[in-house]
C-alpha cells in the first residue's frame, strides 16, 4: 500500500483489500477498485450495504493501512472526517470539542463556524444536553474547524427524521461553498448522493469494485425534478445490470 501525495486531488487504486475471519476463511472486500475526484469535487460513494464503503474510507482516512494498491490524498493533507456517530468527548462543551481539533483557531473564526452550523446557543452545552441533530451538527462544525484539504464523510444523516436530515444537507451545501474542499460522502442513499455530489461514484456488492461514474455539472441545490429524475434511473440501470 501506499500514501503519496498529489496535489489537490484525491486518487485512489486498490486492487485488494481482504480479511481474514475466524475460521481462517479469506474475505475479499474491496477488489481492483479505482477512482478519482479532483480539487474541491464532491464525490460520492453510494452502493449497496455490506459492499466496503467504510471500509474504504478507513482506508483513505489512514486508519487502516493493509491493503495492496495506493491511495494520494491532497498534498498538504489536513483531514477532516465526520463518522456515522457524532464521536463527540462527553466532558467537554460543544465549543471545546470544535477548539481541541483546531487549537490555534481565533474566537471570531469559532463564533463565525458555530453560527454557520446554527449552534451559537449551544457552545456552553455538552453532549448529553443535544439531541441528535444537534450532535451531528456539531461534529460537522468540527470537521470544517481543522480547514481540511481532504472531508470524508461516513453516512452523517443516518438515523436522523427527513426534514432534519435534509436541513443538515442544505449546511453542509453551504460550507462546502463558501468553503470548497474535496469531499468524499459514503451514503446509501441515492437521492441524498444526487443532492450533495458532482460525481456519483457507484459501487457493486462484495468485493466492491466502481461499475460506473456520473458526473453532474449542475449546481449543487439548482438540479430540476425531472434532471434528478433522470440521474437516478441511469444510476439504477448501472445497478440492475451487477444485481444491486
Amino acid at each position: 500500500m501506499s500514501h503519496v501525495g498529489v496535489r489537490d486531488r484525491l486518487d485512489v487504486s486498490i486492487s485488494d483489500k481482504s480479511f481474514v475471519a475466524a475460521n481462517g476463511d479469506r474475505l475479499v472486500v474491496l477488489r481492483d477498485l479505482a477512482f478519482r475526484l479532483g480539487a474541491g469535487e464532491v464525490g460520492a460513494l453510494v452502493g449497496p450495504s455490506g459492499c466496503g464503503k467504510t471500509t474504504l474510507l478507513r482506508l483513505i482516512a489512514g486508519l487502516d493501512e493493509e491493503f495492496v494498491g495506493s491511495i494520494a490524498r491532497p498534498l498538504r493533507g489536513k483531514l477532516g472526517v465526520v463518522f456515522q456517530e457524532p464521536r463527540l468527548l462527553p466532558w467537554r462543551s460543544v465549543i471545546d470539542n470544535i477548539r481541541i481539533v483546531a487549537p490555534r483557531t481565533s474566537e471570531a473564526d469559532l463564533a463565525a463556524l458555530l453560527a454557520a452550523f446554527h449552534l451559537s446557543e449551544h457552545r456552553d452545552h455538552y453532549p448529553g444536553e443535544l439531541s441528535g441533530g444537534l450532535a451531528r451538527r456539531v461534529a460537522l462544525a468540527r470537521a470544517f474547524a481543522v480547514e481540511p484539504d481532504l472531508l470524508l464523510l461516513d453516512e452523517p444523516f443516518v438515523s436522523l427524521d427527513g426534514a432534519l436530515a435534509t436541513r443538515l444537507r442544505e449546511e453542509l451545501v453551504a460550507m462546502v461553498e463558501r468553503r470548497p474542499v474535496t469531499t468524499l460522502l459514503v451514503t446509501h442513499d441515492l437521492d441524498e448522493a444526487i443532492s450533495l455530489a458532482d460525481r456519483l461514484i457507484l459501487l457493486s456488492p462484495r468485493p466492491a469494485r466502481v461499475v460506473a461514474e456520473i458526473a453532474i455539472p449542475e449546481k449543487r441545490g439548482a438540479r430540476a425534478p425531472a434532471r434528478i429524475a433522470e440521474i437516478r434511473a441511469e444510476a439504477m440501470r448501472h445497478f440492475a445490470g451487477v444485481g444491486r
